[in-house]
């Protein structure tokens, strides 16, 4: 099965979910080094200048890789629609922890 097959809101969703999945996992790794103490010295504040900057390369690489794919095919419509529908999947993934935490 080809990618580009796929329905939009099926690759809209997978691209959410990916990205909420590394949010997750960037909050483990934020809370381990707060309780490792390992922010105390000078390699700290590095590391999460690093991620910080590892963070925002792939987050747009989740959300806006296929969208502009598209569009430099010409399919502009197609791209927004993406973009919208990811976002839209985020936004609900995000409520749903909310009420699942609360």
């Amino acid at each position: 099965m080809k990618f580009t097959k796929l329905p939009l809101p099926l690759v809209a969703f997978g691209q959410a979910f990916l990205m909420a999945l590394y949010c997750f996992l960037v909050v483990n790794f934020i809370n381990w080094v707060d309780k490792s103490h390992f922010g105390e010295n000078l390699y700290g504040p590095a590391v999460m200048l690093c991620l910080l900057v590892f963070s925002a390369g792939l987050s747009a690489f989740l959300i806006f890789a296929y969208a502009i794919y598209l569009a430099l095919d010409k399919r502009f419509k197609e791209a927004l629609i993406l973009v919208g529908y990811t976002f839209l999947f985020l936004l609900l993934l995000m409520i749903l922890l909310f009420l699942l935490v609360v």
